[in-house]
């Protein structure tokens, strides 16, 4: 909580600043900023997909049955031809399962992961503030000069996530049961459902008229937890301490085969998930943006400035 709570501060105290700047900039009446660039401000939606990357799905390539779709807002600061800075709020949904792994010969890594049969859903928030760099001198909104580039982001914020699983007809909260035994006796604390999240992302920005634009991205989110899928390192030695049900969502493999197959493979204290590589998550999608400012008069591409910068 606390770590979420220092993340929310940074967001609003870099937007404050942003703020604070272009407030300055009007109050003395200059069209442009210290870089002879007159900020342009914008609001946006974002549409797309993701996949999650974890203990349950921890392969580098697009498993479809995992694939979802996500949504957000975003505010963006442009302040230079090269340089902007961005607020989002995304949501997503990431699941995974065991049994739709591809590879199920015996003793193979799939094989291993289809006899664990865990599975989950998590519907999770993504709050950052980002650093956008332009390959091109661009322009938002300027749809005859600089209305096109490449771009790359890299951002810092935090998230909020809750897996569950379905079972016997219902959804059931993961993390309260401990499914590894957190909060028992001898164990660790049950994990936080908030943490720090870092986007990377790369794209396309396009003008498509003096008051619309549309962008094209891919990207990771790396995350400090290991959490999203419930998923991290060893089943419990102790199971006489578990409720029936956490028991039944902790070890599932019976629901696939005979205990002559899975005994070894869930015994007490055998690896569940692995804690050294964090969750993550895949994303793609398009956003289109509006200009929240004046008009654009394109003051940032004229002759002037363009002879003061050759």
């Amino acid at each position: 909580m606390k770590a979420f709570i220092t993340t929310v501060a940074f967001i609003i105290g870099m937007l404050l600043t942003v703020y604070q700047a272009d407030a300055q900039v009007s109050a003395s009446k200059k069209k442009t900023n210290r870089f002879g660039f007159k900020p342009v401000h914008e609001m946006g939606l974002t549409i797309g997909a993701n996949q999650q990357r974890s203990d349950i799905n921890n392969m580098y390539v697009v498993d479809f049955s995992s694939v979802n779709v996500a949504a957000g807002l975003y505010y963006r600061y442009t302040f230079h031809h090269r340089f902007a800075l961005s607020t989002t709020a995304m949501y997503y949904r990431l699941e995974g399962a065991d049994r739709f792994v591809r590879d199920k010969e015996p003793y193979s890594q799939g094989w291993f992961r289809y006899i664990r049969n865990l599975s989950y859903r998590t519907d999770l928030v993504e709050v950052a503030v980002n650093g956008e760099f332009h390959v091109l001198k661009y322009e938002p909104f300027n749809n005859k000069k600089m209305r096109w580039t490449p771009y790359v982001s890299a951002g810092f914020g935090g998230i909020y996530f809750n897996p569950k699983v379905y079972f016997q007809g219902e959804w059931h909260n993961l993390q309260p049961l401990g499914t590894e035994g957190q909060g028992l006796a001898g164990y660790p604390a049950n994990y936080s459902r908030f943490t720090w999240a870092g986007p990377l992302k790369a794209g396309v920005k396009v003008n498509l008229t003096s008051f619309m634009s549309l962008n094209v991205f891919g990207g990771y989110t790396f995350t400090g937890s290991d959490y999203l899928d419930d998923v991290s390192t060893v089943y419990p030695v102790d199971f006489e301490q578990m409720s029936l049900l956490t028991k039944h969502l902790s070890i599932r493999a019976d629901e696939v085969t005979t205990p002559d197959v899975y005994a070894n493979i869930v015994a007490p204290g055998a690896q569940r998930g692995d804690p050294k590589d964090k969750d993550g998550y895949w994303n793609t999608g398009v956003s289109v943006s509006f200009n929240i400012g004046t008009p654009n008069k394109s003051p940032n591409s004229c002759a002037k400035w363009e002879r003061s910068r050759h």
